[in-house]
């Protein structure tokens, strides 16, 4: 009996699957929509810098030898520069002129760097939702890091190739976060329509809800069509 009513249900869920549907995708729709306006855009900043092992005349010995050095360089500063010793250092110093106080999470969760393949060049990146606060977080940790590096370590020079600029700072929006409130809403929407559906519909779909409504009935089985 209880394989019957299922097998029923499925049917009547069939009948209703292009509703289901259509709810789903329109309530994906109308929360990306919604949430594109009402979340709050995040701003990339990013800056590159380079490592050398020694200059010579205020100019840079590209050597191969020198080259290699610079590279390795670079591949190890990249491991201190996200060390928690150094942000903590580089949060009790931030600039003057940020929008807002930052806690010490946000800064190791905004502050970013990785080394471009093959080079001694260090990019940073700083994402956060204040265009201007990206920029000047992204040009100090950049300095700041390697200084506090350099003298730690007391080997290496840097320099700034490019610093982050406002006309280069783009908007970035989490793409995953607007589809996963889409998704959720179109299938709470679908499922309130499923619901509804299902309330009013006013089929009989068991022998005990057959017998409720038409007491003079008598029952001798069911036949699933």
């Amino acid at each position: 009996m209880k394989t019957q009513v299922f097998i029923m249900y499925i049917r009547f869920l069939k009948t209703k699957v292009v509703y289901i549907i259509v709810s789903a995708l329109v309530g994906f729709l109308i929360m990306l929509f919604v949430s594109y306006y009402i979340l709050k855009p995040k701003y990339l900043a990013s800056c590159t810098t380079y490592i050398t092992v020694m200059l010579y005349d205020n100019e840079i010995i590209m050597g191969y030898r020198e080259m290699r050095a610079s590279y390795e360089l670079a591949e190890s500063f990249v491991l201190y520069i996200k060390e928690p010793f150094l942000v903590k250092s580089a949060y009790k110093n931030l600039p003057a002129g940020l929008s807002r106080e930052y806690s010490l999470n946000e800064i190791n969760s905004i502050i970013n760097v990785r080394i471009k393949p093959g080079t001694c060049v260090l990019e940073y990146t700083a994402v956060t939702d204040n265009k201007e606060d990206a920029i000047l977080l992204c040009n100090f940790y950049a300095k700041y890091s390697l200084k506090m590096i350099i003298s730690y370590l007391g080997v290496g020079f840097y320099d700034v190739l490019s610093s982050a600029l406002p006309e280069e700072t783009v908007n970035v929006r989490d793409k995953g976060l607007y589809c996963g409130m889409g998704a959720a809403f179109g299938a709470i929407i679908s499922l309130t329509v499923l619901i509804i559906f299902r309330y009013f519909d006013r089929r009989i779909y068991t022998v005990d809800k057959l017998k409720s409504e038409f007491d003079e009935i008598k029952v001798l089985g069911m036949i699933i069509v």
